[in-house]
């Protein structure tokens, strides 16, 4: 047997996941004098880059390395030959400012979840579709304009992060990834979202936030799956009437827009639990919207509301209502019928007389009138005895009422 088969052998045992072979081949190694310092280098350095330590058990050291199924490149960590027969990864997160991926990447095989993140990437390569076992996908912060087609070969992908890029359009080929779930494109500068987008029929998650996005194409409907759905931060002046066809919806935020109008549609998505669309430009709120019987949270703040329908009574599970600087002067007597409301938040309207509904809210925890033209409470407030938070500061109330308030609520914590 000569020397370079003698060194194959060893290597051979050696990159073994059995601990008694590759002990064996470091016997074998010793005794034939083999050379396998580039291989126990190797190994060294790839356990330091993950523990920051080395081990005395050279063989345990081994067995360790080979199964991992986890590993992390920094900046500046050089890559070593042995790192390249780590196929029992699942997961891999690269934060080494790389500028491509090099396609030797792509070829774990077991791998599900590539984190690439804050890197420099401007492309990926055509060889990513062959990372079919791929369920997760972080490319947020790099310098991305599109996908290369090949990404619809990753069938299994559940999650795909994509956010602080520089995407505008996707290719068609992402119809065809129907496992996904997931798909952020939050801070892209996009002003149109892709109709490619529309065609990933089984998302549930869709989160393009702090976007220059006007308008949504109607094609937004295609989504029925939808649950989550984030238009944070975009100037949006209208919504689609399709809007109303994504009926899974659970989570709909549309803060921070230019909404005028919401529209009528609204009302059909039944499954909806928290609607914020506060910091907007909304001068009515649809009665529809009161046909929302899931809905828990409404969050309306900075708009131009003067009134709100008398139908709002009909959201009976709500617990959260926020109203906070808007122009409202009354809450219609309907609101007495709200009897889960824990929280009522009208700060920095045009009340000047106390809404007298909120006393039928037995439930209530934190009413905040503060901003408000107030000038007398009714005694009958001392009924709200689950009333934890009341804010009644910068209003008009004089000493004497104000004394009177702490005394009809002894257990609340009242702010003037």
């Amino acid at each position: 047997m000569d020397k370079l088969t003698d060194k194959e052998n060893i290597l051979r045992l050696l990159r073994s996941r059995d601990q008694g072979n590759i002990e064996l081949g470091l016997a074998l190694a010793e005794s034939t004098s083999t050379d396998i310092q580039s291989f126990v280098g190797d190994i060294n350095q790839l356990y330091q880059a993950k523990h920051g330590f080395s081990k005395a058990d050279l063989a345990e050291k081994i067995v360790d390395i080979y199964t991992m199924e986890e590993f992390t490149i920094h900046k500046n960590v050089v890559l070593v030959e042995e790192f390249w027969n780590l196929d029992q990864l699942i997961t891999l997160h690269i934060s080494a400012l790389i500028e491509r991926l090099p396609i030797e990447f792509t070829s774990f095989p077991k791998l599900k979840e590539l984190d690439i993140p804050d890197n420099h990437l401007t492309c990926l390569p055509s060889e990513i579709g062959n990372m079919v076992g791929l369920t997760t996908l972080r490319l947020n912060n790099n310098k991305l304009t599109t996908l290369p087609p090949e990404i619809g070969k990753l069938r299994n992908l559940e999650n795909l992060i994509l956010d602080e890029n520089q995407i505008s359009s996707l290719p068609g080929e992402v119809a065809s990834l129907t496992q996904l779930r997931c798909l952020s494109l939050g801070r892209n500068g996009m002003t149109e979202l892709p109709l490619e987008v529309t065609e990933i029929i089984n998302l549930e998650r869709l989160y393009i936030e702090e976007n220059q996005l006007k308008t949504l194409p109607s094609q937004i409907g295609n989504l029925a799956y939808l649950k989550e759905f984030d238009l944070t931060h975009n100037p949006l002046e209208s919504l689609p009437e399709e809007i109303g066809h994504l009926t899974n919806l659970t989570e709909l935020l549309l803060r921070y827009n230019k909404l005028q109008s919401i529209p009528r549609t609204i009302g059909n998505l039944t499954s909806l639990r928290r609607l914020n669309v506060n910091n907007s430009q909304l001068t009515h709120l649809p009665d529809e919207i009161c046909d929302l019987p899931n809905l828990t949270e409404l969050d309306i703040d900075y708009n131009e509301l003067t009134s709100l329908p008398d139908e709002i009574g009909n959201l009976s599970n709500l617990t959260e209502f926020y109203v906070t600087h808007n122009k409202l002067t009354s809450l219609p007597d309907e609101v007495a019928q709200m009897i889960n409301l824990e929280i009522v938040d009208l700060e920095d309207n045009q009340f000047s007389e106390f809404p007298m509904a909120v006393l039928e809210l037995s439930n209530l925890k934190a009413l905040r009138l503060n901003k408000n033209p107030l000038k007398t409470i009714p005694s009958e407030i001392s009924r709200l005895q689950s009333l934890k938070e009341l804010n009644l500061f910068d209003t008009l109330l004089d000493k004497e009422t104000k004394a009177n308030v702490k005394t009809w609520l002894p257990n609340c914590q009242i702010y003037f």
